[in-house]
């Protein structure tokens, strides 16, 4: 079986397992990369240098395409998301197949979370002024839908998956609550209840008042790629630099900026561990010890001891 064949039965049957329709076409996309770069191979021949050599490839020669132009190498993050769909796609066709499994043997390539920058307030008020200029300027009926989107990301730290698979039906606005459903089996995306502020619980009354009341009505009637682009645009058009994860960032940070527990953040994440949820907390100590060296008292007031 060529190793185009299989990609696509892999992709199906993740699919009946029920992972979720971006995490399959990520993993078929990796594997076609080695695919092509194998030049379409039979998959029994494939072995475990194949995959190092690969790996090595991504590191030091892969050119880089990205969609706002940036040609910088690969991330450590970027490189673990291939080694992880290698291990995804040799289990399987160890299991359905009993072919050899060469991947697990494949190391896990070194892998540490980037830093993690939030938005600023002053980017958020910058972005919110975008979308109020651009429904001047050209489309009014846009500016209550693209607040609402800015606001129930910024508030609630929902993932995009969680927010496009949303129904009129999951939004109480009266309790000012938003019920997220899990995803196929809730590995990723767990069932969980998400809170709105005044501010998110104001714009999301506004758009629902805009739209059809019909339950099973999509929340918002465009694709997942269609919101990735309408977020970017949002901020292309002042010069913040936007993409819809870094509000779930935003949201973590603040809310334990703001006094919030790390247990009732991880339900609020939808997290099934506290591993990602503690990096958080990091740089919100980090934030705390540079907030204390900028207002101490002791220190303002130049009271040093002798």
């Amino acid at each position: 079986m060529r190793m185009t064949e299989a990609i696509s039965e892999f992709g199906i049957a993740k699919a009946v397992e029920g992972y979720a329709e971006s995490t399959v076409k990520g993993y078929q996309w990796r594997l076609n990369q080695l695919s092509d770069w194998l030049s379409n191979p039979q998959v029994d021949r494939i072995t475990l240098s194949d995959l190092r050599d690969f790996i090595y490839y991504l590191r030091k020669e892969y050119k880089t395409r990205r969609w706002n132009g940036d040609a910088s190498p690969l991330t450590e993050a970027s490189i673990h998301g291939y080694w992880k769909a290698f291990r995804c796609f040799w289990n399987w066709l160890h299991d359905d197949y009993d072919l050899e499994n060469v991947a697990q043997k494949l190391k896990m390539p070194r892998y540490t979370l980037r830093p993690i920058a939030p938005y600023t307030k002053e980017e958020i008020l910058m972005m919110l002024e975008a979308c109020d200029r651009d429904a001047a300027e050209h489309n009014r009926s846009t500016r209550i839908r693209d607040r609402a989107v800015l606001l129930l990301l910024l508030d609630t730290g929902l993932r995009l998956g969680e927010l496009m698979r949303l129904k009129v039906r999951d939004v109480d606005i009266e309790g000012g609550k938003i019920t997220v459903l899990p995803y196929g089996r809730g590995i990723k995306s767990s069932g969980r209840m998400v809170y709105l502020g005044i501010s998110a619980k104001r714009a999301m009354k506004k758009y629902l008042e805009q739209i059809p009341k019909q339950p099973e009505t999509s929340l918002f009637s465009i694709s997942n790629d269609g919101m990735r682009n309408l977020v970017r645009r949002i901020g292309k058009r002042c010069g913040v630099n936007a993409w819809s994860h870094k509000f779930r960032h935003t949201f973590a940070i603040n809310y334990l900026r703001n006094g919030g527990d790390v247990f009732t953040l991880q339900r609020q994440l939808g997290h099934s561990t506290l591993d990602m949820v503690q990096h958080y907390l990091a740089i919100a100590d980090t934030d705390s010890q540079a907030a204390h060296q900028k207002a101490s008292p002791a220190d303002r007031w130049q009271l040093y001891a002798d």
